[in-house]
């Protein structure tokens, strides 16, 4: 997840105020730290777009039918979006996914904890997915184990957003479970052929 030293800057586009109040309240507590700015139009969003921001918290149902959320969306790729709406999330999700977002969330579901995490697994699987795309052929071992740890880090964030989703469903909710389990364990393995890296030494065999 992000480090937490760095606070996370998330951008709300939320047009009255009404829920910046509960935002700011949910993101004032556990391990990660989040700074909030507020934009009143999709106009002022896209400019405030333009600085340095990690997470676009746009809030759709506020713009009315002239607001095409899903083209705001696509045209802004460069900064992880997570949609709050009022509407069963459901009936978002695939055309949200399709255009880009990170998740969908629902007002009056949501908890403080489930927004906080939605929101870190987003700066973190945005940051994975950049990592990705810049980083060279692999060509060293070191090269190879930091690709495996990025694409560790995008798959076990999009598995939580799958699992979220799959909740009513035990068979499903297990089996992501399981596999969430396994990309946590390769993690630890790549953490530590990085340590022994780093250190020079020959990767230990697990016995």
């Amino acid at each position: 997840m992000p480090n937490p030293k760095r606070a996370i800057r998330v951008l709300h586009l939320e047009s009255d105020g009404t829920d910046l109040a509960f935002v700011r309240r949910a993101l004032a507590h556990g391990r990660e730290s989040f700074t909030v700015a507020q934009a009143t139009s999709p106009g002022e969003a896209k400019r405030q777009l333009a600085g340095e921001y990690d997470v676009l918290l746009l809030e759709p149902a506020l713009y009315g039918d002239g607001f095409d959320v899903l083209e705001f969306v696509r045209s802004h790729p460069t900064v992880p979006t997570v949609l709050l709406t009022d509407e069963d999330a459901s009936r978002l999700m695939s055309r949200a996914m399709q255009a880009g977002a990170h998740d969908v969330l629902e007002k009056g579901e949501v908890s403080g904890a489930e927004l906080r995490h939605c929101l870190a697994a987003a700066v973190e699987r945005h940051r994975g997915l950049d990592r990705l795309s810049l980083a060279p052929a692999p060509g060293t071992i070191a090269q190879s184990v930091e690709d495996l740890r990025n694409l560790l880090t995008v798959a076990l964030a999009s598995l939580q957003m799958i699992r979220r989703q799959v909740d009513q469903d035990a068979s499903l909710t297990a089996l992501c479970e399981h596999a969430e389990s396994s990309i946590r364990r390769a993690a630890d393995v790549t953490a530590a052929l990085e340590r022994d890296g780093s250190e020079g030494g020959a990767p230990r065999r697990s016995s």
